[in-house]
């Protein structure tokens, strides 16, 4: 929120809606109450990428494309244990996402039984002869200079009673909704730190490793040695289309005459043919040095991408489910303080006094359901986007 802007803490909940659902001016964040769409789809992806390296040695192996990368701590041995470490991690995510999904559903949840539960507190207290009375007695008279007292009889004490009881189920409610908030809280801490203080710099290490081996450097140099054979191997090709030929010529039927020098049984041709042979079996080697110190390069480099691309946004999700949790922690405040207000009232004008306080914490819950629905569908929009682009 911004900090320019102040509200009534009653009001935290409506503020905090129109931020999560882009209804705030102020706010250029795409709409979602904990994570937006892009977040949904590109830890996904990242969690794809995680759960798809391989643990096993020799899968490793394979993964990489090489056996030995001269490099040390570039080993397939070296690199296995990030492996491992990453899609741990990966592992993690669904249950994350799970509970993600879940806290818009137990916030819609929870706003249609603030506002019925609260609406018929409010309802049942409006039909009480005392408050009715009250109501009848302030008129056009401000409350606080009404200076008039109405008398709580034994029955309207029974009633408060069991209103308050109905409080207190409210009250329940919040604090479980707010233990589960914090729970996701923690739990997308510790993915984030999983990350940021060890899966990342160990990547960064490991990248700094290629940057000190000058991989970038050398397979700029095998690829210009590549070009280099290349355009030899296509020259000796040309060379080798001279002398092909047939040895024989003249007719089948007539006079034939025998050149073997000049054709492709002769010394040029033999000479071109095994230059040839052996340029590509150099360019072979070249392509498989060029293929493992790429494949280093492109694993790291993916990786450490990931990685720079989740840093924000596992803030984002960390700070999201903050602010959702002050919402319950100050909903809990303003329950609690009703709840006390309503065992001390005495008189009716004490009970005119709860039920404006009273509606003015209901009353945003029901702008809260309004907008549930958009947020739950931003989630499913999300998850249906990544399996259609990139679900296999």
């Amino acid at each position: 929120m911004p900090a320019s802007t102040t509200f009534p803490v009653s009001q935290v909940p409506t503020e905090f809606i129109k931020i999560v659902t882009a209804k705030n001016d102020e706010v250029k964040r795409e709409p979602g109450l904990i994570l937006s769409r892009e977040d949904i789809i590109n830890i996904k992806l990242y969690v794809k990428y995680g759960l798809a390296l391989p643990t096993d040695s020799q899968e490793v192996v394979t993964y990489l494309g090489y056996s030995r990368s001269g490099v040390p701590g570039l080993e397939p041995e070296d690199i296995r244990p990030l492996f491992a470490g990453i899609r741990g991690n990966a592992q993690t995510w669904n249950d994350i996402e799970s509970n993600v999904q879940q806290q818009s559903i137990d916030l819609d949840n929870f706003a249609s039984k603030m506002t019925s539960m609260g609406g018929k507190i409010l309802e049942y207290i409006n039909k009480m002869d005392i408050y009715v009375q009250a109501v009848n007695t302030v008129g056009d008279t401000s409350l606080q200079d009404s200076g008039i007292e109405i008398p709580f009889q034994a029955e309207d004490r029974k009633v408060i009673s069991s209103l308050g009881k109905l409080v207190e189920v409210l009250l329940k409610s919040i604090e479980v909704e707010e233990q589960k908030t914090r729970q996701l809280k923690e739990k997308i801490a510790l993915f984030k730190t999983k990350i940021s203080d060890e899966l990342e710099p160990t990547v960064k290490r490991k990248w700094e490793l290629i940057t000190r081996a000058n991989i970038s450097a050398e397979v700029s140099q095998i690829n210009s040695q590549i070009e280099i054979l290349q355009g030899e191997i296509d020259q000796l090709k040309k060379d080798y289309d001279k002398y092909v030929g047939l040895a024989f010529t003249g007719a089948a039927g007539g006079i034939v005459g025998l050149a073997i020098t000049g054709g492709i049984f002769g010394e040029k041709a033999e000479k071109a043919r095994k230059s040839k042979n052996k340029k590509i079996k150099e360019k072979a080697e070249l392509e498989c040095r060029l293929a493992n110190r790429q494949a280093i390069a492109l694993s790291i480099s993916s990786l450490n991408n990931h990685f720079e691309d989740l840093h924000i946004r596992l803030i984002d999700a960390e700070e999201g489910a903050g602010h959702l949790a002050f919402v319950w922690q100050s909903l809990y405040t303003n329950i609690s303080n009703s709840l006390s207000s309503l065992k001390t009232i005495e008189n009716g004008m004490d009970l005119l006094t709860f039920v404006i306080a009273f509606g003015e914490v209901i009353n945003p819950w029901k702008e809260v359901k309004n907008s549930t629905a958009q947020l739950m569908k931003i989630f499913d929009e999300a998850i249906a986007e990544y399996k259609r682009l990139y679900h296999s």
